[in-house]
């Protein structure tokens, strides 16, 4: 059990002259507050850091009320006075990534005993709460005498709190679809998830955009592959919807991928992707994907020399696993055309695709690593569904 203090108990504590009433003064939690920004969680991020720090500074300045956000997307991030907070999430998106840093640092045991800042959802004013041995203890000696005849009562309450607490637990743990525990190892990951995209070359001498298909034209301006920018579109939208904040970068580099929990989309005209799978056992080569452990096979393939709108089938290689060079949790996902990354987004997204790899998982598959390979029919030159074709967990 913890005692919580607002700011007025605060200020209240750090000008009595009374020592019992002096249970966290402002001191204390600098201090805290100075070690949780040192820490892993936060001492690489700028933005969130100096976030947390506005907030509570503000708190223990008397000055909550001032704990808006428009004043902080003005204050802490340079937006103008004016701007529209309705299209502008900087402020929500950094309070939902600096509470979950927050519970990341106090899942650490040698943290758990620490004086705990929270800043809780629907709310940008930071709480302070005191561990067991420092929690603040009335001198009332009625208060004493009488906490002697209700311990049984506390006994009994707390025990029916965590019998209720285990229920939700283990109804949410039961009720997690496939879709959730594929991609629970990124959503718990710190930081936001890049998605990093290869990119092809523009010709010397481009065509003229009025002469093209939309697709194409697509093409031409941002130099990503039509296939690389639905997919891109689907995955951002469904990770933001987790609540997980997404970042773009269509070259990255190696320091890029160091900086938290990455999805990888397109395979040839993506480095990062090919470096990936490179000693797995599915693997991309020559216009194919093969199977390190049967080379016999070779079905799995496109002939690249036929006319691209005649194509019948596509294949498409899914990888989750955890770098052993970044230690970051990835994703990559890739066609050997551009319908196989679209049927293979639609795979990463779709609860009812999903279930196809559970179904043939083996026990905790959501703590493995994972290769999927999967093929989809092209009719009319768009993709279908996608069916799973082999599956690897280690």
């Amino acid at each position: 059990m913890r005692t919580r203090l607002n700011d007025k108990a605060l200020q209240v504590a750090a000008t009595s002259k009374a020592p019992k009433q002096v249970s966290a003064p402002p001191e204390l939690v600098r201090q805290q507050l100075d070690r949780i920004l040192k820490s892993p969680v936060f001492r690489n991020s700028h933005r969130y850091s100096t976030f947390l720090q506005y907030c509570v500074d503000r708190v223990l300045a008397g000055e909550s009320d001032s704990l808006k956000e428009r004043t902080i997307g003005v204050e802490v991030f340079g937006r103008p006075d004016d701007y529209d907070t309705a299209t502008d999430h900087i402020v929500r998106s950094a309070a939902s990534e600096v509470r979950r840093r927050l519970a990341q640092y106090y899942q650490e045991p040698e943290n758990a005993r620490d004086i705990r800042i929270d800043i809780h959802p629907g709310s940008y004013i930071p709480e302070f709460a005191l561990p067991e041995e420092q929690r603040i203890e009335p001198a009332d000696e009625a208060v004493h005498a009488g906490r002697s005849r209700r311990w049984f009562v506390a006994i009994i309450a707390a025990l029916l709190v965590f019998s209720g607490l285990g229920a939700v637990i283990a109804y949410r743990s039961s009720h997690r679809t496939a879709l959730d525990l594929f991609w629970q190892p990124v959503l718990n990951s710190p930081g936001p998830v890049l998605l990093s995209v290869g990119t092809i070359a523009r010709p010397e001498n481009p065509p003229e955009l009025k002469d093209l298909t939309v697709r194409d034209a697509l093409f031409q301006v941002t130099q990503v592959t039509y296939g690389s920018a639905v997919t891109l579109a689907k995955l951002s939208g469904f990770l933001e919807s987790r609540g997980k904040h997404c970042r773009f970068i269509s070259d990255a580099n190696f320091t890029d991928l160091q900086g938290g929990p990455s999805v990888l989309i397109g395979g040839r005209n993506n480095r990062w992707t090919l470096r990936l799978n490179d000693n797995l056992r599915f693997i991309y080569q020559s216009g194919s994907i093969r199977d390190r452990q049967h080379p016999e096979r070779t079905q799995w393939s496109v002939d690249a020399t036929q006319p691209y709108r005649t194509m019948a089938h596509d294949y498409a290689l899914v990888s989750r696993l955890r770098d052993v060079k970044t230690e970051r949790i990835t994703v990559s996902l890739a066609g050997l055309v551009y319908w196989g990354t679209i049927a293979a987004g639609e795979f990463l997204t779709d609860p009812e695709q999903m279930r196809k790899l559970q179904s043939s998982a083996p026990k905790n598959w959501e703590r493995m690593n994972i290769q999927v390979v999967l093929s989809t029919e092209v009719v009319d030159g768009l993709p279908g569904p996608p069916k799973v074709l082999a599956t690897h967990f280690w």
